[in-house]
């Protein structure tokens, strides 16, 4: 199979997987807004975006760092997959442990709490979910990855739809239902890739630190442009209403299924390149650049038709009480160049093994974004965030390109 060929199929199987997830989400959260209103979808929004906080921080840049090396050496991934499952689910033990010290100390209600306290079982099952995603990358195994997504989409929904018709929901029990729905595909995905697994292996310390360590460069990276991009929903649920976090976190949703173009063709061609800088530099550049100019071209045309369908399909699906978000997704649509190339430029550098600039660059973007936000969104609320959202990312990638610079030289 050529190149494209395979780094193509796998970024459609990617797209179909991601298709699944979105469609699940689509439904799940015009359930909640249509039947229980925008007020509890916005509350629900606040757990959400407490719990996501500190599940991507358990990530920590561990998958990655573990891809680059089960790519390279098939044997690796027969003899320590199982050792990586185990550190995440501990990771994420640890992670929700700390996220439920800190909860009492926030200002939301006291039902919002209780309901991440539940949430926060969320950060177990994505975490066995993402673990599983190593094998999917590493081997360009998506195809799997399709299989978990499209039972896991459907059960979820199927979960939410009885739990709303069914039952006389509070948030606790919205929030538990959510949690019972990410339980199915995780289940599914480490089924599928249980031929990796051994049963003596779980538990491996030093392996541990050594992964930690090797990783721990990029993972502070990750951890900064986490911050980078959640701090915006995370300071809107402590300085505005949870209506508010409600619209942005429905803008936001939408705008993050259109960045899974960039993101799924760097996991197909992440592995390929990696080997390919090694074998034939000049030819990896090329595809680099090449990579680029698409993603660049398809970002504007996105722009364009984002433009011109917000309003009516927020308000035809999750209906007119949520038709604010539309404000702030063609805010967000206008940086979507700038998250399309970030995106591409970001592994080139890890490619590069130059990823140790990267918390720079996105501890500068958190900053950056954390003070805008601090002056912005008590004037211009979740319009606002958006807009700051754009302005951040449109640096990253002005900092990114002045380092690609320097390494490929001015024609880069």
């Amino acid at each position: 199979m050529t190149l494209y060929k395979k780094v193509g199929l796998n970024t459609i199987y990617q797209l179909g997987a991601k298709a699944a997830t979105s469609i699940a989400t689509i439904v799940g959260t015009a359930l909640i807004t249509r039947h229980l209103g925008a007020e509890v979808f916005g509350e629900y929004s606040v757990v959400i975006t407490y719990v996501m906080i500190f599940f991507m921080l358990s990530d920590f840049g561990v998958n990655a760092t573990v891809v680059k090396v089960f790519s390279q050496n098939p044997e690796e991934a027969k003899t320590n997959f199982t050792s990586i499952v185990g550190l995440r689910v501990t990771l994420a033990v640890a992670v929700a442990v700390v996220a439920a010290l800190i909860l009492p100390l926030m200002p939301y209600s006291y039902e919002i709490k209780i309901a991440t306290m539940v949430g926060l079982s969320l950060l177990l099952f994505q975490s066995l979910s993402k673990a599983t995603g190593i094998i999917f990358q590493a081997f360009l195994r998506y195809n799997l990855q399709l299989i978990a997504s499209v039972i896991g989409g459907i059960s979820a929904v199927y979960i939410l739809w009885v739990g709303i018709s069914k039952m006389d929901l509070n948030l606790t029990g919205l929030v538990a239902l959510v949690a019972m729905g990410a339980f199915v595909p995780a289940i599914i995905s480490i089924y599928l890739v249980k031929e990796y697994l051994t049963k003596n292996r779980w538990f491996n310390l030093n392996y541990w630190i050594y992964v930690i360590k090797d990783a721990y460069p990029l993972g502070l990276a990750l951890s900064m442009n986490l911050l980078m991009v959640q701090s915006d929903r995370f300071l809107l649920s402590i300085m505005s209403s949870p209506l508010s976090v409600g619209f942005y976190n429905l803008s936001y949703r939408i705008f993050e299924l259109l960045l899974v173009i960039p993101t799924f063709l760097m996991n197909s061609a992440y592995p390929i390149l990696s080997k390919m800088k090694i074998d034939n530099p000049d030819r990896y550049k090329n595809i680099a650049k090449r990579t680029v100019s698409l993603l660049s071209m398809g970002a504007m045309l996105i722009t364009l038709l984002t433009l011109s369908i917000s309003s009516p399909a927020i308000s035809f699906i999750w209906g007119v009480g949520m038709i604010e978000s539309a404000k702030a997704l063609d805010v967000l649509s206008l940086g979507l160049i700038a998250f399309f190339v970030t995106a591409p430029l970001s592994w080139f550098l890890v490619i590069e093994n130059k990823q140790k600039v990267l918390p720079f660059i996105y501890g500068f973007g958190f900053l950056l974004n954390l003070g805008l936000n601090l002056i912005v969104i008590p004037r211009y609320d979740f319009v606002g965030a958006a807009a700051v959202t754009v302005i951040t990312e449109f640096v990253v990638l002005a900092l990114l390109i002045y380092q690609l610079r320097n390494l490929w030289g001015k024609e880069a």
